[in-house]
């Protein structure tokens, strides 16, 4: 009765609703209706991404290269046993299992934003048709049908994150199955993806200080509470550890450079400078590394980790990550403010991505959209074209629409204020916890799958602001 109360809309945000409601239903038709239509079009073929070819080829020798983890290697090595059936058509298999998953983590992330955040009733059912426009955007469609872990990765920090909500949610601040599910997600991350797992183990962290501090303000000890933060901080402490034992027990294909946050640096802040740089090298540095090695690396940051990480590791492997690292120091105290100033940019666009893919998708600047679309475009270029174009403008609107009403709704009921405000808090922070780790360890360039769960939390925040409460 009192979420009732506190929720009812006055004439002004009902008539906003109903339009917002209108415009978001018509968008949403459409979307999905193309996203199918892009889907049965792209039918089995692979998009062209690099990482694509290498997890097909350590999928069928069983190995990793140490970035490529073989988590997802796994998955696509489950597909290729049907293959005798399917022949080609396997592929179709992989990208329906990352749409189921992704589909259903989706819609549990949107019920639990919505119950817990925004106090606002909603069925599994009815999220499910929320979590069908969330999956059918361009940028996360293409990723559903791609032989890469983003789009179960994504799916799995989204779990993350809604399992965190409920914790916040729970009256006793204990819940063993979401603590588990967040258990399961992040030790999966752990051999999918390195960069996801960081931003889930920062969420997770962040989420057991907010229940510790909780506690203190109520002046009393709660076991259950207490216990739940004590087995979060247990998780990403011992579970990441469990991950990397099984990735190094993967055999390694010896064709890509040794994973260490230091190549991870170096990948960010030598590329694409190298040759730029070479004069200020020191001589352990030039030994190993001739000038003309680095005249043609400059073009495709993959070589730098194919060729000349393997080149540094061979010829001193006890030495790499020192190299990596004073390299990665060099290159930013020599471009210290073009790089400070392009991060700054980057962060900006990822914290608003709605606008920001509005920016790229018609102005490439310095951006990877060019490169990634052009994997999706190739597919089929007239309707990838006219779906890109649709979704991504629809999707701005949405974000637009979304920010209106939660203005309208703050303004109308000004006794959930600070609790939507907290909410508001919460969502930006996990933005930037997720999309932080991902932004410094890969090339100083937008690039909007490291923006994915971004792209996920506005349009929760947009569709939830939407959404009427149930009665």
């Amino acid at each position: 009765m009192e979420l009732k109360e506190n929720c009812k809309d006055n004439r002004i945000v009902k008539y906003l609703r109903l339009v917002a409601m209108a415009v978001l239903a018509g968008i949403g038709v459409v979307q999905v209706i193309l996203a199918v239509a892009w889907a049965v079009a792209n039918g089995s073929h692979i998009q062209g991404f690099y990482d694509s070819s290498v997890y097909l080829s350590n999928a069928i020798n069983g190995v990793s290269d140490g970035w490529r983890l073989a988590g997802y290697a796994c998955v696509i090595k489950l597909f290729m046993l049907l293959k005798g059936i399917l022949k080609e058509y396997y592929v179709i298999g992989i990208y329906l299992f990352q749409v189921t998953v992704s589909l259903f983590c989706f819609a549990e992330g949107f019920r639990c934003a919505a119950v817990y955040l925004f106090d606002k009733k909603i069925s599994l059912k009815k999220a499910l048709l929320f979590a069908g426009y969330i999956v059918t955007i361009p940028i996360v469609w293409q990723m559903q049908f791609a032989i890469l872990p983003d789009a179960i990765c994504l799916a799995l920090t989204v779990l993350l994150f809604a399992q965190l909500v409920k914790l916040f949610g729970a009256k006793e601040g204990f819940c063993l199955p979401a603590l588990l599910v967040i258990g399961v997600s992040i030790l999966l991350l752990g051999v999918f993806h390195r960069h996801y797992l960081y931003g889930a183990l920062a969420m997770a962290f962040v989420g057991a200080f907010i229940l510790l501090i909780r506690q203190i303000k109520k002046s009393y000890r709660n076991r259950k509470t207490l216990l739940t933060a004590f087995m979060l901080l247990v998780s990403i402490i011992v579970l990441p550890m469990v991950a990397e034992k099984i990735n190094q027990a993967v055999p390694n294909n010896g064709a890509y450079a040794t994973y260490s946050m230091a190549a991870d640096l170096w990948k960010r802040f030598v590329f694409p400078d190298l040759h730029e740089n070479y004069p200020h090298y020191t001589e352990r540095i030039t030994a190993i590394l001739p000038d003309y090695a680095t005249e043609i690396c400059d073009e495709y940051y993959e070589y730098y980790m194919n060729s000349i990480g393997l080149m540094i590791e061979i010829a001193n492997p006890e030495e790499a990550e020192s190299i990596y690292f004073e390299m990665a120091r060099i290159g930013f105290a020599l471009h210290r403010r073009d790089m400070i100033k392009s991060a700054v940019k980057e962060a900006i666009g990822y914290c608003f991505i709605p606008f920001a893919m509005e920016k790229y998708m018609y102005n490439n600047g310095n951006s990877l959209y060019g490169h990634n679309y052009m994997k999706m475009y190739d597919c089929n270029p007239k309707l990838t074209a006219v779906y890109m174009h649709v979704g991504m403008n629809g999707f701005m609107v949405m974000a637009v629409l979304g920010c209106i009403m939660f203005l309208a709704e703050g303004i109308s009921h000004k006794n959930l204020c600070k609790k939507r405000m907290l909410a508001l808090g919460w969502c930006a922070l996990s933005i930037g916890m997720v999309t932080a780790p991902m932004m410094i360890f890969a090339v100083a360039k937008f690039d909007y799958r490291i923006g994915l769960f971004s792209v996920f939390v506005w349009i929760v925040l947009a569709m939830t602001s939407i959404y009427k409460v149930e009665e």
